[in-house]
């Protein structure tokens, strides 16, 4: 069986070990990507199945990147944030995103939501296979 992929896109080192121990825990491949330019790439090279894309990044806002993956594919999206904006949600879902998570999350409740997306995008990838 081929391990879906998720493409993680955040600066923080503790962040992202985490998530990398988590995700790989739950047999995923894990790629992670720190700016849009990488993100992008990745995206095109590597073809994720889900991407985690962090708010409060160098260079730019998640909310950027998440706008541009929009913009080029329909991979499931959650943004993620330590902020507690409530702002912060509106622009993502505006930016396109698919879900959105608070940190610091809950191992239990991050994996349902990766489990939730993916789900949902082997569905809808099935559909389109069948319609065409």
């Amino acid at each position: 069986m081929v391990k879906k992929r998720v493409l993680v896109v955040e600066d923080d080192l503790p962040t992202r070990q985490l998530l990398n121990l988590w995700l790989t825990g739950e047999g995923y491949e894990v790629r992670f990507a720190m700016n849009e330019s990488s993100t992008l790439e990745a995206a095109e090279k590597w073809d994720p199945d889900l991407m985690l894309i962090d708010v409060l990044l160098p260079d730019e806002l998640g909310f950027e990147i998440c706008e541009s993956v929009r913009e080029r594919t329909s991979v499931p999206v959650m943004v993620m944030t330590a902020r507690t904006i409530d702002a912060d949600r509106d622009a993502a879902f505006a930016a396109g995103a698919d879900d959105f998570i608070q940190k610091p999350f809950d191992w239990s409740d991050l994996m349902e939501r990766v489990r939730r997306l993916l789900q949902g995008a082997t569905v809808e990838r099935l559909s389109m296979a069948a319609s065409t």
